[in-house]
């Protein structure tokens, strides 16, 4: 596909998909809604997680269909999520059961299917990487999955320090999902804010370099 047009592509599903975080965020915090009020450095988080774990593997398919193995990485990433946001949102909105040690479960498990595949790929299978041009997608890929893999163990981190602060009221009509402004979520909000610094500062970085060598590849 022409470079100029995937880049566009990937900078529209960004801007998209802020403007969905966006909408999220006012949405939760105007009308009484289940999950409750949402603070920004969470809605913040919310939005990045979302995005790499679900709109971008589907962005850099269709608009970069990567070499193997990395193919193979975007479907387990984008079948992983397809099959959590049916059950999660099944738990959430429909049967109403949802507790955070299901999403820490998740994410773990994830986490560690996600660096098995690194280890595999960089260890086991015939790919190799290097220093030549070609080789930036491979490390790109790499670093992607990394990030994605740091992200999830990060998110349930989250998670823990969550429960301790609302233990069982996840579930129900009147659960609560999010960090909000109360004070006694200043601490879990601080350290999001910094981490979402971090995150999003090394995602834009490694996808800066990888689109920009794009035409090397």
């Amino acid at each position: 596909m022409n470079h100029t047009i995937s880049l566009i592509g990937i900078i529209t599903l960004f801007l998209l998909w802020s403007a969905v975080g966006l909408s999220i965020y006012k949405s939760q915090n105007k009308e009484e809604k289940i999950g409750g009020p949402i603070s920004i450095p969470k809605s913040i988080w919310l939005t990045y997680a979302l995005y790499i774990y679900s709109v971008l593997p589907v962005g850099f398919l269709v608009f970069y269909f990567p070499e193997q193995p990395w193919r193979n990485l975007l479907f387990i990433i984008i079948g992983i999520f397809g099959f959590r946001f049916v059950i999660q949102y099944y738990m959430m909105y429909v049967s109403k059961n949802w507790r955070t040690k299901h999403g820490v479960a998740f994410n773990v498990s994830t986490a560690c299917l996600l660096i098995f595949y690194l280890v595999y790929v960089s260890f086991v299978s015939d790919f190799s990487f290097g220093l030549n041009p070609k080789a930036a997608t491979a490390w790109f890929y790499f670093v992607y999955g990394c990030i994605m893999a740091t992200t999830l163990l990060t998110d349930s981190f989250y998670a823990v320090e969550f429960n301790k602060l609302v233990g069982e009221r996840t579930m129900g009509d009147k659960a609560i999902w999010f960090a909000s402004n109360e004070p006694k979520f200043d601490r879990i909000n601080t350290i999001t804010r910094r981490n979402n610094f971090l995150f999003i500062l090394a995602l834009v970085l490694i996808s800066c370099l990888y689109i920009s060598n794009y035409d090397q590849f």
